[in-house]
């Protein structure tokens, strides 16, 4: 009876062991599992970055170029500005001195009148 005993505890044992090595096993293979979908992951993230790091140059050179041409359009415009005023200035200042010349007839000074009028008190 002992020998039986024997037999079915180690027979106990062996499927303990059994289904702890399978539940073992299943882990393990959960595990590696996982670890591929992470690779995975890492993998995507990366190209993710490289090809937003390649958008961001792109972008990057395109902006620099539009502000580029902009500069150029903005001094051409404070160019074609400041020819404008000059030429403003001149005009106005011709202008002045016609007016000026039409007011003063040619040879007589200007005169003024003041008036000595004294009341009566």
């Amino acid at each position: 009876m002992e020998t039986a005993i024997k037999i079915v505890m180690l027979v106990l044992i062996m499927m303990a062991r059994g289904e702890a090595k399978t539940d073992l096993e299943n882990l393990v293979m959960e595990m590696r599992m996982e670890i591929n979908e992470l690779r995975n992951e890492n993998i995507q993230m990366k190209k993710d970055l490289a090809n937003t790091k390649e958008y961001m140059a792109r972008d990057l050179a395109d902006t620099k170029e539009d502000l580029g041409r902009d500069l150029a359009n903005t001094k051409e415009d404070l160019v074609n500005t400041k020819e404008d005023l000059a030429n403003t200035k001149e005009d106005l200042l011709t202008k002045d001195q016609e007016l000026g010349k039409m007011c003063l007839p040619q040879g007589r000074p200007p005169f003024s009148t003041s008036c000595g009028y004294q009341g009566l008190y």
